[in-house]
């Protein structure tokens, strides 16, 4: 997006329901880490997820595991434990644990939630990203959230991130719960945000109260 400037240890939140485009659109936003050499991490959480893979075709190198966390680390991983079984949900907490606990550690990596309420919710995640949202800033760590809906997740995804990106949403309660976003007008977020179609989203700068109407494209899987 043209003027989006995002800075070391600044956090992301994009909030939408399925297939309006959050996870195109966030993989547009890590170009701009990917341009800066920083360190990115994306955490996968599903069994299958072609949006995810194509990151592989960006030099993302995709691991089950992955033992340090500094400057010896490969810069872009796509850390993607086994999942698909109910028996994989203690090992998934476990890998992810230790990646957050490894990055905090060290410092300047960007990390991509791709499920955030299932990270907190389904994998009992919810204390220890609660607590990166709010101290991972001095560390540098940027962290760039992606949810469904802005319930069920930690208002520090909301408070703590300066740059929020919402999708289509005619809901009042959900309407409610995102005019209050830094210091964004409210009213004339709820208007924006009221009018969107498929694939457009309401960027809001929580800082500066900043409000544009921006879009993407539909994810295509390329051709084997």
């Amino acid at each position: 997006m043209q003027g989006f400037k995002w800075k070391q240890g600044e956090h992301v939140l994009m909030v939408a329901p399925t297939g309006m485009g959050k996870t195109v659109l966030n993989k547009q936003l890590l170009r701009y880490r990917e341009q800066r050499k920083g360190y990115i991490c994306v955490l996968a959480t599903k069994p299958v997820d072609d949006e995810l893979t194509e990151l592989e075709g960006r030099r993302y190198l995709k691991i089950k595991d992955q033992r340090r966390w500094d400057a010896t680390s490969y810069p872009r991983v796509l850390l993607w434990p086994q999942a698909g079984n109910f028996d994989n949900l203690n090992e998934q907490r476990k890998i992810f644990l230790k990646a957050l606990q490894g990055m905090w550690k060290n410092g300047s990596w960007t990390v991509m939630l791709n499920e955030l309420r299932y990270l907190t919710e389904n994998l009992g995640l919810k204390r220890q990203i609660n607590t990166l949202y709010l101290q991972a800033r001095s560390s540098k760590v940027s962290l760039s959230g992606e949810t469904q809906r802005p319930r069920n997740v930690p208002l520090e995804a909301f408070s703590q991130s300066s740059h929020v990106f919402f999708g289509p949403c005619r809901d009042d309660d959900d309407l409610k719960r995102i005019s209050g976003i830094g210091n964004a007008n409210p009213k004339q977020l709820r208007l924006v945000v009221q009018d969107l179609q498929r694939y457009e989203f309401a960027y809001v700068n929580a800082v500066t109260g900043l409000i544009v109407q921006t879009k993407t494209k539909p994810f295509a899987k390329k051709a084997a």
